[in-house]
C-alpha cells in the first residue's frame, strides 16, 4: 500500500509503504539492510544475512520513502510463542537526517492500526530511555519474564494495550 503523506517540516513527498516480507524486492532489502547498519554497526553482509534468516514471509515492513531512499522502517514480526501467535514491534528505525521530523509517528500510527486489524498481542524490547515515548502510543512496560525472547539486561520489554 502508498500512502502520500505531506509533512510542515520536510518539503519532498513522504510515501508510507507496507510490504509483506514474501513481496518485498531485493533492492528494498538492501535499502532495509543500509539503514540497519544505522543502528546496529554490524556490516552490510551480516545484516543481510540476518534478514533473510530471520523474517518471515507474513511479516510486515513498513517503510517510509522521500525520492526512493528509505528514512525510516519498522517490522511487524509474527512469530509463533507457546502454540499462540503474537506480533513483535521490530527495528524502528529513522534516518539520522530525518529524526525529530515526526517520521515516526507516521510508522508507529500505522503499525498500531496493523496491529489491531490483526487482534494479536504486539511486545516490543526497547532501552528504557525510550519508555515514555512508547507508553505516548498506547504501550505499557511489562516483565521481561513475561515474554523470554531476548537475554538482553539493558533493554526493557514493553506490550501494546
Amino acid at each position: 500500500m502508498k500512502y502520500l503523506i505531506q509533512k510542515k517540516n520536510i518539503k519532498e513527498k513522504i510515501i508510507l509503504l507496507k510490504i509483506q516480507t514474501k513481496n518485498l524486492t531485493k533492492s528494498q532489502i538492501n535499502k532495509i539492510c543500509k539503514i540497519k547498519i544505522q543502528k546496529w554497526r554490524f556490516s552490510f553482509k551480516s545484516q543481510k544475512n540476518y534478514f533473510l534468516n530471520n523474517y518471515n514471509s507474513n511479516d510486515i515492513h513498513h517503510l517510509v520513502l522521500i525520492n526512493r531512499k528509505i528514512i525510516g522502517y519498522n517490522c511487524l514480526k509474527f512469530i509463533k510463542y507457546f502454540n499462540k501467535m503474537i506480533i513483535i514491534f521490530d527495528s524502528l528505525i529513522i534516518d539520522k537526517h530525518y529524526r525529530k521530523k515526526g517520521i515516526s509517528k507516521i510508522i508507529l500510527e500505522s503499525s498500531v492500526k496493523q496491529i489491531f486489524k490483526k487482534k494479536l498481542e504486539c511486545y516490543l524490547y526497547c532501552e528504557k530511555i525510550l519508555q515514555k515515548y512508547y507508553e505516548k502510543y498506547g504501550w505499557k512496560r511489562v516483565n521481561k519474564k513475561k515474554l523470554n525472547l531476548l537475554n538482553k539486561t539493558k533493554l526493557i520489554l514493553m506490550k501494546f494495550k
